[in-house]
Protein backbone atom coordinates (compact mmCIF):
# COMPACT_ATOMS: atom_id res chain seq x y z
CA UNK A 1 0.00 0.00 0.00
CA UNK A 2 2.91 2.24 1.16
CA UNK A 3 4.34 1.53 -2.40
CA UNK A 4 1.48 2.27 -4.26
CA UNK A 5 0.66 5.60 -2.69
CA UNK A 6 4.67 6.39 -3.53
CA UNK A 7 4.34 6.01 -6.86
CA UNK A 8 0.84 7.64 -6.85
CA UNK A 9 2.22 10.88 -5.29
CA UNK A 10 5.24 10.47 -7.81
CA UNK A 11 2.92 10.27 -10.77
CA UNK A 12 0.68 13.06 -9.79
CA UNK A 13 3.77 15.56 -8.80
CA UNK A 14 5.18 14.80 -12.92
CA UNK A 15 2.28 15.90 -13.71
CA UNK A 16 1.83 18.92 -11.78
CA UNK A 17 5.58 19.95 -13.43
CA UNK A 18 4.02 19.64 -16.92
CA UNK A 19 1.18 21.44 -15.81
CA UNK A 20 4.00 24.46 -15.45
CA UNK A 21 5.03 24.05 -18.62
CA UNK A 22 2.31 23.05 -21.00
CA UNK A 23 -1.93 23.52 -19.80
CA UNK A 24 -2.96 19.70 -19.82
CA UNK A 25 -5.41 18.19 -17.15
CA UNK A 26 -3.91 16.54 -14.18
CA UNK A 27 -5.07 13.24 -14.75
CA UNK A 28 -4.17 13.07 -18.22
CA UNK A 29 -0.44 14.15 -16.96
CA UNK A 30 -0.81 11.16 -14.59
CA UNK A 31 -1.84 8.95 -17.37
CA UNK A 32 0.41 9.46 -20.27
CA UNK A 33 3.35 9.65 -17.44
CA UNK A 34 2.27 6.26 -16.25
CA UNK A 35 2.32 4.73 -19.65
CA UNK A 36 5.49 6.08 -20.76
CA UNK A 37 6.93 4.93 -17.90
CA UNK A 38 5.41 1.34 -18.01
CA UNK A 39 6.36 0.97 -21.69
CA UNK A 40 9.41 2.14 -21.49
CA UNK A 41 10.34 -0.28 -18.83
CA UNK A 42 9.03 -3.36 -21.08
CA UNK A 43 10.17 -2.97 -24.13
CA UNK A 44 13.62 -0.98 -23.61
CA UNK A 45 16.14 -3.31 -22.13
CA UNK A 46 16.88 -2.87 -19.05
CA UNK A 47 20.94 -1.88 -19.59
CA UNK A 48 20.03 0.75 -21.61
CA UNK A 49 17.11 1.72 -19.49
CA UNK A 50 18.97 2.28 -16.37
CA UNK A 51 21.78 4.57 -18.05
CA UNK A 52 18.84 7.16 -19.02
CA UNK A 53 17.75 6.91 -15.45
CA UNK A 54 21.04 7.40 -14.00
CA UNK A 55 21.82 10.95 -16.24
CA UNK A 56 18.49 11.79 -15.36
CA UNK A 57 19.20 11.68 -11.21
CA UNK A 58 21.74 14.87 -12.51
CA UNK A 59 18.75 16.85 -12.33
CA UNK A 60 18.63 16.65 -8.99
CA UNK A 61 21.54 18.80 -8.66
CA UNK A 62 18.82 21.83 -9.61
CA UNK A 63 17.55 21.80 -5.93
CA UNK A 64 20.64 22.47 -4.59
CA UNK A 65 21.40 25.38 -7.01
CA UNK A 66 17.79 26.88 -6.29
CA UNK A 67 19.07 26.78 -2.35
CA UNK A 68 21.65 29.59 -3.37
CA UNK A 69 19.25 31.28 -5.81
CA UNK A 70 16.17 32.00 -3.39
CA UNK A 71 16.87 34.53 -0.24
CA UNK A 72 17.54 31.69 3.04
CA UNK A 73 18.04 32.58 6.16
CA UNK A 74 20.94 30.13 7.05
CA UNK A 75 21.27 31.23 10.35
CA UNK A 76 17.30 30.40 11.10
CA UNK A 77 18.24 27.22 9.39
CA UNK A 78 21.25 26.61 10.78
CA UNK A 79 19.41 26.91 14.33
CA UNK A 80 16.81 24.82 13.49
CA UNK A 81 18.84 21.77 12.39
CA UNK A 82 20.67 21.35 15.53
CA UNK A 83 17.74 22.60 17.88
CA UNK A 84 14.82 21.35 16.26
CA UNK A 85 11.50 22.90 17.45
CA UNK A 86 9.01 19.92 17.74
CA UNK A 87 5.21 20.84 18.33
CA UNK A 88 3.87 17.26 18.80
CA UNK A 89 0.88 18.55 17.01
CA UNK A 90 -1.37 17.08 14.30
CA UNK A 91 0.31 18.72 11.17
CA UNK A 92 3.88 18.72 12.58
CA UNK A 93 3.56 14.56 13.13
CA UNK A 94 1.69 14.24 9.98
CA UNK A 95 4.96 15.99 8.39
CA UNK A 96 7.67 13.92 9.86
CA UNK A 97 5.61 10.91 8.81
CA UNK A 98 5.92 11.98 5.54
CA UNK A 99 9.53 12.63 5.67
CA UNK A 100 10.18 9.46 7.11
CA UNK A 101 8.18 7.42 4.59
CA UNK A 102 9.27 9.00 1.39
CA UNK A 103 13.25 9.20 2.22
CA UNK A 104 13.23 5.58 3.40
CA UNK A 105 10.53 4.01 1.33
CA UNK A 106 10.77 0.38 1.27
CA UNK A 107 10.36 0.46 -2.22
CA UNK A 108 13.67 2.45 -2.84
CA UNK A 109 15.98 -0.43 -0.94
CA UNK A 110 13.54 -3.14 -3.15
CA UNK A 111 14.37 -0.93 -6.18
CA UNK A 112 18.35 -0.77 -5.45
CA UNK A 113 18.44 -4.71 -4.79
CA UNK A 114 16.70 -5.58 -7.87
CA UNK A 115 18.77 -2.98 -10.21
CA UNK A 116 21.88 -4.89 -8.55
CA UNK A 117 20.40 -8.52 -9.55
CA UNK A 118 19.87 -7.15 -12.71
CA UNK A 119 23.52 -6.49 -13.16
CA UNK A 120 24.99 -9.93 -11.95
CA UNK A 121 23.11 -11.31 -14.55
CA UNK A 122 24.60 -12.83 -17.41
CA UNK A 123 22.41 -14.47 -20.24
CA UNK A 124 19.65 -15.57 -17.63
CA UNK A 125 22.51 -16.98 -14.95
CA UNK A 126 23.23 -15.21 -11.75
CA UNK A 127 26.95 -14.51 -11.26
CA UNK A 128 28.43 -14.61 -7.96
CA UNK A 129 29.45 -10.96 -7.05
CA UNK A 130 33.43 -10.27 -6.67
CA UNK A 131 34.21 -8.10 -3.84
CA UNK A 132 34.90 -5.56 -5.93
CA UNK A 133 31.43 -5.63 -6.97
CA UNK A 134 29.95 -5.65 -3.70
CA UNK A 135 32.13 -2.21 -2.61
CA UNK A 136 31.33 -0.63 -5.70
CA UNK A 137 27.03 -1.67 -4.66
CA UNK A 138 27.95 -0.43 -1.18
CA UNK A 139 29.37 2.89 -2.84
CA UNK A 140 26.56 3.04 -4.78
CA UNK A 141 23.49 2.81 -2.02
CA UNK A 142 25.59 5.63 0.23
CA UNK A 143 25.94 7.59 -2.35
CA UNK A 144 22.26 7.37 -3.77
CA UNK A 145 20.46 7.21 0.03
CA UNK A 146 23.07 10.60 0.41
CA UNK A 147 22.15 12.60 -2.61
CA UNK A 148 18.14 11.90 -1.92
CA UNK A 149 18.58 13.27 2.11
CA UNK A 150 20.80 15.95 0.29
CA UNK A 151 17.96 16.86 -2.33
CA UNK A 152 15.38 16.21 0.64
CA UNK A 153 17.28 18.94 2.59
CA UNK A 154 17.50 21.16 -0.28
CA UNK A 155 14.15 21.18 -0.99
CA UNK A 156 12.46 21.55 2.57
CA UNK A 157 14.65 24.95 3.05
CA UNK A 158 13.51 26.08 -0.35
CA UNK A 159 9.94 25.70 0.33
CA UNK A 160 10.53 26.97 3.78
CA UNK A 161 12.18 30.24 2.36
CA UNK A 162 9.44 31.01 -0.10
CA UNK A 163 6.12 28.90 1.14
CA UNK A 164 6.32 29.75 4.41
CA UNK A 165 8.70 32.93 4.26
CA UNK A 166 6.58 34.99 6.86
CA UNK A 167 6.69 31.84 8.95
CA UNK A 168 10.09 30.61 10.66
CA UNK A 169 12.16 28.40 8.29
CA UNK A 170 10.92 25.43 10.81
CA UNK A 171 7.37 25.96 10.57
CA UNK A 172 5.20 23.20 9.27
Amino acid sequence: LANTVNIAADLASMAAALRLIVPVDQTIGVVAFALVISLTELYIPYHRYSRVLRWLCVSLFSYLVVLFVVNVAWSDVASSLFIPHIRFERKQIAALIAIFGTTISPYLFFWQTAEEVEELKDGGNMRKPTVDQLSAMRGDVVAGMSSGVVAMFAIMVTAAATIGKNDRVVGV
